[in-house]
């Protein structure tokens, strides 16, 4: 159980959460999940409560190609309103040698809130390469 005592606006308490679980499937395959909810601050200094779930799986298929996809969510509690946040990936990584990969993903997101100012739907295409010597 968490508690917050605040000098002002009173006390509040959640059942607070910090875990995370990861499993190999396979040698190749494993699948990492998530879960928090505790209390936070905004930069604005207001109170609030943050719960997010999230879930990672990824797959070496070949010596040359790993795949990755997942799943988060998050939610935020500032007590006049709850603002929802979800986001999926997907990547692949291709490696060319031990000096050299190369590297794709695409992003969503989804940011919900009753501030239609604050609200936001974007795709993110993403390809790098890294060279290690």
């Amino acid at each position: 159980m968490n508690t917050r005592n605040l000098d002002r606006g009173g006390d509040d308490t959640l059942l607070g959460v910090d875990s995370g679980f990861s499993y190999e499937i396979s040698p190749k395959t494993s699948f990492d999940f998530s879960i928090t909810n505790d209390f936070g601050t905004s930069p604005q200094g207001q109170q609030q409560k943050n719960f997010s779930i999230g879930g990672t799986l990824s797959s070496q298929v070949s010596q040359e190609w790993s795949l990755n996809g997942g799943l988060n969510y998050r939610a935020t509690d500032y007590g006049s309103r709850t603002d929802d946040y979800a986001e999926i990936t997907i990547g692949a990584v291709y490696t060319v040698n031990s000096n050299v990969r190369i590297l794709g993903g695409y992003t969503y997101r989804d940011y919900s809130s009753d501030l239609t100012a604050s609200e936001f739907k974007n795709n993110v295409f993403s390809v790098s390469a890294n060279f290690r010597y």
